[in-house]
């Protein structure tokens, strides 16, 4: 079986070669470079002139968006004629300019005055002062879009469901309409005045003008952010909003595989022509043969996606309802690291970590979506201890290979990378 559909926006650009990463991740790897050569006038100048002279990362994405979302486009395009968008422009316009001409302002004859450089710090510190106020609406008013204009994962459509009946000959014929058994449409609640968290065009934004601010003040003062002084406020207020953002976006990761089976078990209820999301029945009428299984996971607020599907036939002897949904568990957690990375959430706790290191303050520790944890997987997979009061990783190993749908090697040794990441 192959992925799931590719009818939102995360996943087209994904199949288009243009992902909505591809800034984010541009950018915050800039931001900590800077960081890491914090002080280093001449590295700073250098990562700035190498990042202002690569073709503008946010571009691709708007062209896609334009080639094959006119109307989605043509409210973007609104929205950048909004006054408040207008004036964003013109901020971050002044701002690149200052970093466009860095490396003369840095080496200009007579130097510069500190007054002369805490100005074009100060223009460069104005768009994300705009882009971070909250005052208005959490988290920021540039962090918003109207809910009806939004494009939200779906599958409706994907995986049907037969249904059959006996015709006045006795033969069982196939029946319209075919059940829907995927999970539908995923997005966020409508808030009351229809105004949702949108990050996916603005994101990129922000992380532009974190990656100005930090390469110009870097590059004028060693001891950019450590200090009252030196905007050391101004670089953790953008830091915690910018962990706001991150969290948010993570909060929208929703994994996705059928409810825990009933008593009866999944198969007593499709073969009864009833529904279980996340399963498809399939059928040599009247007798259940087989069934398909889809999980993964979805980030809400943009579409974006990571979904497989696989199944079995009754032929093949299938296990017992709860070993499959506890697997599905650990299977579907191994897609939530994948949206994480594919969002590009990553790069913005990269990029996050580079201003606490420039501001002096302690790194985020690591995301539960970026690494593997037993712990978590014993959870997930709800499998418990033996009479010893120890957890084996022989059971999970066995839960893991031995389940259906198997997509493990059967024979050989045990490769938990394999075991947790199967091709």
């Amino acid at each position: 079986m192959g992925d799931g559909p590719n009818s939102n926006i995360g996943n087209l650009l994904n199949n288009l070669g243009v992902t909505d990463a591809q800034a984010v991740d541009t950018i915050g790897s800039a931001i900590g470079s800077v960081a890491d050569v914090a002080g280093a006038v001449q590295a700073a100048v250098a990562i700035a002139n190498l990042f202002i002279s690569q073709p503008d990362p946010l571009q691709p994405i708007l062209d896609t968006l334009q080639r094959h979302f006119a109307q989605l486009y043509a409210v973007l395009t609104a929205r950048f004629n909004d006054e408040d968008w207008k004036n964003l422009a013109t901020l971050v316009k002044d701002a690149e300019a200052v970093l466009q001409t860095l490396d003369g302002l840095v080496h200009a004859k007579p130097p510069l005055t500190d007054a002369q450089r805490l100005d074009h710090i100060a223009t460069c510190l104005a768009p994300l002062n705009a882009l971070s106020d909250g005052t208005t609406h959490f988290p920021s008013p540039f962090f918003l879009a109207v809910d009806s204009d939004q494009v939200y994962w779906t599958d409706a459509g994907v995986f049907l469901q037969h249904q059959y009946t006996q015709d006045d000959l006795g033969n069982w014929v196939q029946t319209p309409p075919d059940l829907d058994t995927g999970y539908g449409t995923q997005a966020p609640p409508v808030p009351p005045d229809n105004q949702v968290f949108s990050y996916l065009y603005v994101l990129p934004y922000y992380l532009k003008a974190i990656f100005i601010l930090t390469a110009v003040g870097t590059s004028f003062f060693p001891d950019f952010g450590k200090t009252s002084q030196r905007q050391q406020d101004a670089i953790i207020l953008f830091a915690e909003f910018l962990a706001t953002i991150h969290d948010l976006v993570a909060g929208g990761i929703t994994k996705l595989t059928p409810a825990p089976p009933p008593p009866l078990g999944w198969g007593t209820v499709i073969a009864n022509g009833g529904v279980v999301p996340g399963i498809t029945g399939e059928f040599e009428p009247p007798q259940l043969t087989g069934m398909l299984f889809e999980w993964g996971a979805v980030e809400k607020f943009s579409g974006a996606s990571s979904i497989s599907s696989s199944g079995f036939s009754f032929g093949a002897t299938p296990n017992p309802d709860g070993p499959i949904f506890r697997k599905l568990q650990v299977r579907a957690l191994r897609e939530m690291h994948k949206v994480y990375a594919n969002v590009g959430l990553p790069s913005v706790r990269t990029a996050i970590n580079g201003l606490n290191e420039i501001a002096g303050q302690a790194p985020l520790p690591s995301h539960q979506y970026t690494r593997w944890s037993f712990r978590e997987i014993f959870s997930q997979a709800g499998v418990g201890a033996q009479s010893d009061g120890l957890f084996h990783l022989s059971d999970m190993a066995n839960l893991i290979r031995q389940t259906q749908p198997i997509d493990s090697s059967q024979t050989g040794p045990v490769s938990w990378r394999n075991l947790l990441e199967p091709a």
